[in-house]
């Protein structure tokens, strides 16, 4: 068992026994982000509905970058509260504790490496079996919104999540419930359904296949991630970044489909605009839009920089300068293409 970052005689979050955080309290932290995740969209489709959008719910379905990242500011205050309560500063959730050391490097590179294909092969596989083409999913997903919104989503959402949501679910959840069951697997199992069930909800569409596919999606990496931090925490901090950038293209994606919509709405005529915006389906009104992106260029380009840095990782573990000297030549050979 663990030894939890956190002193066990934690006042504020005691439960029924003194010197433990009650299960519920670690069971409603971990609900908290899917929770808020809807009532941030109930509050973007009611701004919508007053600024007199047609169908605000469905058009506030596209808003989930911004729900997210409202999410991710309140994830961390309450972080910031439980552990201050707690005793403990906000850093011990994030597992830093100087850097990473030499016998947790291979751990390190196998799972960056592994972690773009771990997201994107179930994403992919299981989009094909519920909707019968990738691209109906991903256009339920992927939905154009002002382009302001978009670009703020691109470059807040991949940050707060990456300070906000393993280290809620794998910093704080895990090693507390692994404490107060002395269960490191059970524990492990509920936080890993947890963190794969809280995406039901980004964005809550009401429709059976697309909950399924939300929520199946991520289990494989969910609990690839919550392996690897349980065994090797020192390893949090860098998971947080692949996070981030794993999200970045999702991110991406709605700015692509908004900036389409944005250049394609000189040419429509205010009535097919209308039409267009009130009615059909929620995945016929993606797809027409333009929201599913014409390629997946950058979930490859990010799964090519997964597979960079986890390739320099052998390279420093197995401390090959030269080959590593050869590899900064040819990025500085790249940039000045660039």
């Amino acid at each position: 068992m663990s030894v939890s970052p956190f002193p066990v005689s934690a006042p504020g979050l005691t439960g029924l026994a003194p010197g433990h955080i009650a299960v519920s309290s670690l069971m409603m932290v971990l609900a908290s982000r899917l929770a808020l995740f809807a009532i941030f969209q109930v509050l973007i489709a009611g701004a919508l509905a007053v600024a007199g959008v047609p169908a605000p719910w469905h058009s506030s379905a596209g808003w989930w970058p911004i729900a997210a990242t409202l999410t991710n500011v309140v994830s961390l205050a309450i972080l910031w509260s439980s552990t201050r309560t707690a005793g403990a500063p906000l850093r011990a959730v994030f597992g830093w504790s100087g850097g990473v050391a030499q016998d947790d490097l291979p751990l390190l590179a196998g799972i960056l490496l592994l972690t773009g294909p771990v997201a994107l092969i179930p994403n992919l596989v299981l989009a094909n079996v519920l909707f019968g083409h990738s691209d109906a999913a991903l256009a339920m997903l992927v939905q154009p919104i002002p382009t302001w919104a978009a670009m703020i989503g691109l470059i807040a959402f991949p940050v707060t999540v990456a300070l906000a949501e393993l280290p809620a679910c794998y910093g704080f959840v895990l090693p507390r419930l692994q404490e107060a069951w002395s269960d490191r697997w059970t524990a492990l199992y509920v936080v890993v359904a947890g963190h794969a069930a809280q995406h039901v909800t980004l964005p809550l569409i009401f429709d059976v296949p697309f909950i399924a596919w939300r929520l199946l999606m991520f289990l494989p990496l969910a609990f690839l991630l919550g392996v690897a931090i349980q065994r090797r925490r020192p390893v949090l901090p860098y998971l947080m970044v692949a996070h981030g950038l794993l999200d970045a293209g999702a991110a991406y994606l709605v700015l692509e489909a908004s900036r389409g919509v944005a250049r394609g709405s000189s040419v429509r005529t205010p009535r097919s605009t209308a039409s267009h915006q009130a009615g059909g389906s929620l995945q016929r009104r993606g797809l027409e839009s333009g929201a599913a992106p014409r390629d997946n260029g950058s979930s490859r380009n990010l799964l090519d920089l997964q597979l960079a840095v986890g390739w320099c990782l052998w390279m420093r573990l197995s401390r090959s300068r030269s080959r590593c000297r050869q590899i900064s030549s040819r990025v500085r050979t790249c940039r000045s293409w660039a």
